[in-house]
């Protein structure tokens, strides 16, 4: 009797927990911590030559386009001073700031920059904030370049500190509160032909706030690098490289997994994958081919080299 007491009172539990997180703000939920995003992956730039990926400068891509600059923002002291609906494609941001993204909002005239070591800003109550909450509202229009049709496209943000939604043309696309991290979202169907409108609303605290209670400043924003980036349908996703030495520390050892991502529209399902590793003067010291054919939405490649001359 006792056992099954102490059973029922632990599903009473956890079904209650559920109940309560539910019935939360999305800013305070720490089960709701992002929403539509895509899975971490290795970052990287697709180019149409080969000396312009040598040079890894994302400008030279034309699968690459900047959203960094300007942006309108207004910052509002308290959640419910703030605009409500921000996304709306008839609002208008005239009289709005201008901000530079990116940036932390609090060193750009907005808001204040605390520093913490030990103690919160709010009353330590997790999941729940006890002070005003400053929210950070951005809006930016951007047009796709013309040759991305039959294109994938992702919006990446590279950190944005703070719980953040994303709307594109007034549509939800997602949300994020890691912040230091990428966020990245597919947005291929959220865009159309012309403007867009690209907004973005930004709480300084929320749950995640409890983990970061650490000894620096605490400053809010998106806070690196924003742009679009164009994948064919059938793509490069995500490598792993791995180098070591064999037992006699002499040879070289490269193993490497690519993971092919195949997305819907995809007609290409059997190909050929080239990989070529350069030395510091351009020669190429390791090359492999290896075939592929694509029957699911990520197929993964291995190769192995074992070479003297490989570093």
């Amino acid at each position: 009797m006792i056992k099954r007491a102490f059973i029922l009172s632990i599903l009473f539990f956890l079904f209650g927990t559920t109940i309560v997180y539910s019935q939360q703000n999305e800013w305070e939920n720490p089960v709701k911590y992002e929403w539509n995003k895509e899975q971490p992956h290795t970052d990287f730039m697709i180019y149409d030559r080969s000396g312009d990926a040598i040079k890894d400068e994302y400008e030279l891509s034309p699968w690459y386009k900047s959203l960094n600059g300007k942006w309108k923002f207004i910052y509002s002291p308290a959640i419910d001073k703030s605009e409500k609906q921000f996304y709306r494609m008839d609002l208008s941001s005239d009289y709005w700031s201008d901000i530079e993204v990116p940036s932390n909002w609090e060193l750009q005239g907005f808001g204040e920059p605390i520093i913490r070591n030990i103690q919160y800003v709010f009353s330590p109550n997790p999941p729940y904030v006890d002070v005003e909450n400053p929210v950070g509202t951005y809006r930016k229009t951007f047009t796709v370049p013309s040759n991305w049709q039959n294109k994938e496209v992702m919006l990446h943000f590279g950190s944005i500190t703070g719980y953040a939604q994303i709307y594109v043309n007034a549509q939800k696309v997602g949300m994020t509160k890691a912040s230091k991290t990428p966020a990245e979202f597919n947005v291929t169907n959220y865009l159309k032909e012309g403007e867009n409108v690209l907004a973005v609303q930004v709480y300084r605290w929320h749950d995640g706030s409890y983990m970061e209670d650490q000894d620096f400043w605490r400053l809010t924003g998106i806070e690196r690098d924003v742009f679009l980036q164009a994948y064919p349908k059938l793509t490069i996703w995500d490598f792993f490289l791995k180098s070591s030495l064999d037992g006699a520390y002499k040879n070289g050892i490269f193993n490497v997994t690519v993971d092919l991502r195949e997305f819907t529209g995809n007609h290409m399902k059997k190909g050929t994958l080239k990989l070529e590793l350069l030395d510091k003067t351009g020669k190429t010291v390791l090359s492999q081919q290896k075939k592929f054919n694509v029957k699911e939405e990520f197929t993964r490649l291995a190769f192995f080299g074992r070479h003297k001359e490989c570093f």
